[in-house]
Parts: C-alpha cells; sequence; structure tokens
C-alpha cells in the first residue's frame, strides 16, 4: 500500500468529509510578486463575486514595486488579509502561508494574474458539496493572441480509476482548484519545491482518494503573459523531483510502474543510467524492478536509436520509442493514462491489483 499517503487517511476519509449544511466559509488565497501590473483586476473578480468569499488572503513574496500599496487600496470593500514576507521565499512557502491563516472550511486558490468570472465562488462551493474532494475550475484562457477576449480551453477530465495515474504522467489541474482545508491539512500542505508545487499536492490529496470533479461552467480565467512562472520552466529538469517523491513513498506496483515511465519519458536514457545496467550483445540493456528489461539500440548511420520494453528477456517488445540524438524519447503512447492501459499488456491487470490493495 501507499502507506505514507493512504494511511489513516484512506481508512478515516478526511478526503471526502462534507461541509456545513448551510453555505460554507470560502477563503481565497492569492500568492504575488511584482504583480502591479495585474493584481487590480485579480482582487476587482473577487469583489464583483455573486458569493462572496469569507475572507481574502494575500501573500507579497518581497514585491519590489507597488503592489504592497495596491492591494491594501482593496481592503475596504475586501474582507481582505495583506501578509508581507520581507525577503523572497517562493510560491510555495506564499501559498501555505496563506492557507494555515484561513479560517474557512474551503480554500479557492487564485493567481495575482489571472481573473474569476463572477460565479466562480458559488459554481464551485456547489460543486464540492455535490461531490467533495478536488473541484477543478473549468477555464478559459486569456492571451494577447486572443484580442481581450478569453478562449475556451478543452481539458479532459479522466474517469475516477484512471485519475492518479493520469496525475503521475502530467498534471491536469489548474491552480484554481477547490478543496477543503481539513484534506490540504491531511496530506501535509504544500512542500519545498523548484517548480509545480501544486503538483505535488495534487498527487498526493489524488493518493489520499480523493476524487476530481470538475463543473461544466467556464468561471476561471487563465491569463498567459510572458513572465508566466511555467512559460520558464524546464520541466525535464524539474518534473523528476515531483515524481521522485511520490516513489520514495510508494509500495503500490502498478502506480510505481506508471511513475517510472513518466520518469523515463522525461529523462530518456539519462534517466536509465541510474538503473541496474547489465551487458547486452549489442546496444545497452538496463533492468528496472518496475518495469522490466530496457533495451535501447545500437546507433547505426540515419536509423533512429529506440529504445524497447519488455517484462521479461526474451519477449517481443510491448513498448518502442525513438531515441532523438540527446536520448529523449521522441514518440510515445503513454501521455495518456487511458493509452496506456490498452498499449500496455500487463498494466491493465497490474493496475486493477495494484489499487484493490492500495488505492481504496
Amino acid at each position: 500500500m501507499i502507506e505514507k499517503y493512504l494511511n489513516p487517511l484512506a481508512h478515516t476519509k478526511v478526503f471526502s468529509m462534507p461541509i456545513s449544511t448551510e453555505r460554507p466559509s470560502v477563503a481565497v488565497i492569492i500568492p504575488v510578486r511584482n504583480g502591479a501590473a495585474f493584481i487590480d483586476a485579480a482582487l476587482a473578480s473577487l469583489a464583483a463575486q455573486t458569493a462572496p468569499p469569507t475572507e481574502v488572503i494575500v501573500v507579497d513574496d518581497a514585491s519590489e514595486d507597488d503592489t504592497n500599496a495596491r492591494v491594501r487600496q482593496w481592503q475596504q470593500v475586501l474582507p481582505l488579509r495583506l501578509i508581507t514576507f520581507a525577503e523572497r521565499s517562493g510560491t510555495w512557502r506564499a501559498r501555505d502561508t496563506a492557507i494555515s491563516e484561513a479560517t474557512s472550511e474551503l480554500i479557492v486558490q487564485l493567481d495575482a494574474d489571472d481573473i474569476l468570472l463572477p460565479q466562480h465562488v458559488a459554481v464551485m462551493t456547489e460543486a464540492y458539496g455535490r461531490a467533495p474532494g478536488l473541484i477543478a475550475p473549468n477555464r478559459m484562457l486569456l492571451s494577447s493572441s486572443s484580442g481581450g477576449v478569453p478562449e475556451p480551453i478543452t481539458e479532459r477530465l479522466p474517469g475516477p480509476d484512471e485519475q492518479l495515474a493520469q496525475m503521475l504522467i502530467l498534471s491536469f489541474l489548474g491552480v484554481g482548484t477547490l478543496f477543503s482545508k481539513e484534506l490540504y491539512e491531511a496530506v501535509g500542505g504544500y512542500r519545498p519545491c523548484s517548480c509545480a508545487e501544486d503538483w505535488d499536492l495534487w498527487i498526493r490529496m489524488s493518493a489520499a482518494g480523493a476524487l476530481i470533479s470538475r463543473p461544466e461552467q467556464a468561471t476561471y480565467i487563465y491569463r498567459m503573459h510572458p513572465s508566466n512562472i511555467s512559460s520558464n520552466v524546464r520541466r525535464r529538469e524539474t518534473d523528476p523531483e515531483i515524481i521522485q517523491r511520490f516513489l520514495d513513498t510508494c509500495d503500490d506496483p502498478a502506480y510505481r510502474q506508471v511513475a517510472q515511465l513518466s520518469l523515463l519519458v522525461r529523462g530518456g536514457t539519462k534517466h536509465l543510467t541510474g538503473f541496474a545496467r547489465k551487458a547486452a550483445p549489442a546496444g545497452d540493456s538496463f533492468w528496472d524492478p518496475d518495469l522490466g528489461t530496457v533495451l535501447v539500440s545500437e546507433e547505426r548511420g540515419s536509423t533512429p536509436r529506440l529504445l524497447r520494453i519488455t517484462s521479461s528477456e526474451g519477449q517481443a517488445p510491448f513498448f518502442t520509442a525513438e531515441l532523438d540524438s540527446h536520448g529523449y524519447l521522441t514518440h510515445c503512447q503513454i501521455s495518456d493514462a487511458s493509452q496506456l492501459l490498452t498499449t500496455w499488456p500487463d498494466f491493465g491487470e497490474h493496475f486493477q491489483r495494484g489499487r484493490s490493495q492500495g488505492a481504496r
């Protein structure tokens, strides 16, 4: 079982605790650094909510512009508390501090450069009332090419049985996700990360049994611009940190297999150098207890090198991908967990067995 994730959470059902029968208390938390260009629009969108938040907590991560002064002007309009860091501490610390200070039942996250449509708080809390867990926002995109008009974003929501597997392959939740403070505290909250601290949190919440759902109505506007943090990150270097943390605490064979595949896609042959290596007649052969035998062919002129995986030596490979000149996979079919269930012959049985043992 995934001991550090599922016990005692899976037994106490912390992840599915219902909210109070009356309208729940809601805290909107906003981390910001040098956000003067956008923070007024974000706070104005909170002032226009049809279901006003109980509290708004802004954490200013040592801004060097007039963000702090702009936020203070909204304290007469919103139930707003401003926390200011004297030294830069990172987005994960700002978010964790805001949630720790919140007294509300539910947490709504808002990035300082994004905007909420007027029904956002109402729609998200109503969705939580129907299905407690993680509520993903239905988002729209506002970019320089959209002419000032938000455009719909098509985001697939995996079924309950594949949500954790898909989360290990690639995060499908935006930062606007709503959750209970009780669940947040139960899984340990935000942790220090070089990037993608929200993905690290979603994995632990999903592993704890939190169901992920999404309302039909689009209420969150994600603003894309050159200074987005996510636009300036080298994910092949930062993502493995998140996946490896999961592997360090996971004993479930099926989910370990997915996590190792996720690392393989990001790291290619560089990731394989961490495996026990054995000699092969041609090329390189690696063994991993989660994946089986991984073969890397020799480089032969213009013919691309191939990476093949087989569950036991001598069998025909059931996973093949081309490698580029740097050793990264150029084509594979594991970007989607539903594809993985059909393209990886022994994974379906492995997954079902592992899920029944560890992911209740």
